[in-house]
């Protein structure tokens, strides 16, 4: 299994569990994106203002979205998901946080985040 289809692997397996899991989510702004979720933990990675990203030759690299034209923008080392769900109200991480962070794990990706509401999970794609 190449790095590509462990990446889409991982995201299949997290949906699958009831988990809310997005990439390349547009919007003018990170502030305006609105994702309804019906209670359930998510996961979105901004793909706006030239964040998006596509896979070319097992490599995630940056994709600058014109037209459905994809440009190649460079290599994507680390990719940052915005969530919910993933820590309570009492700053202790759920369940979700934990599968999030195995399931990459698993799929052979590191994992970056200090387990706060307050910051992203980072998922080493290089």
């Amino acid at each position: 299994m190449n790095r590509k289809q462990a990446f889409d692997s991982a995201m299949r397996e997290l949906r699958k569990s009831g988990m809310i899991a997005k990439r390349n989510v547009k919007g003018c702004c990170r502030g305006c994106i609105q994702i309804e979720t019906d209670g359930k933990p998510l996961i979105w990675h901004y793909g706006g203002q030239g964040k998006a990203f596509t896979w070319r030759d097992d490599k995630a690299v940056l994709s600058y979205v014109s037209s459905w034209d994809y440009d190649d923008g460079g290599a994507v080392e680390i990719i940052y998901f915005n969530h919910s769900g993933l820590v309570d109200e009492a700053g202790n991480r759920t369940d979700a946080s934990r599968l999030v962070v195995d399931t990459f794990l698993q799929h052979g990706f590191g994992v970056q985040w200090d387990g706060t509401k307050s910051s992203c999970v980072g998922v080493m794609l290089a």
